[in-house]
């Protein structure tokens, strides 16, 4: 049985940019920035879920989805931490095409 559109979760896509070699630190880095940050159950309304994460020259790129309802919150972490968020969107699509030209 499929979800009417407004009873499904409205996300929010990010383009993250962090100053590490691999991919695998990078991913982790954020999930302990946003665990160290936000509560158990803030963390879990927001849901963040990594989409793709590229590494070019000591930079790591990484797409994240966030739900709407946390996005101003994560974002103002992510601006406290000094990683900043080249994008958001509400389309995986957009994203990538704005990384791709970045790269």
């Amino acid at each position: 049985m499929k979800l009417k559109p407004s009873l499904k979760e409205k996300k929010r896509y990010l383009l993250l940019e962090i100053k590490e070699k691999e991919r695998k630190k990078a991913e982790e880095k954020i999930d302990k920035i946003l665990l160290k940050k936000l509560p158990v159950f803030d963390y879990a309304r927001a849901g963040p879920i990594f989409i793709l994460t590229k590494t070019i020259n000591g930079k790591a790129y990484v797409i994240l989805s966030i739900s709407v309802k946390s996005l101003e919150r994560v974002k103002g972490i992510f601006s406290k931490e000094k990683i900043p968020c080249l994008l958001v969107s509400g389309t995986i699509k957009k994203v990538r095409e704005k990384l791709q030209k970045r790269l």
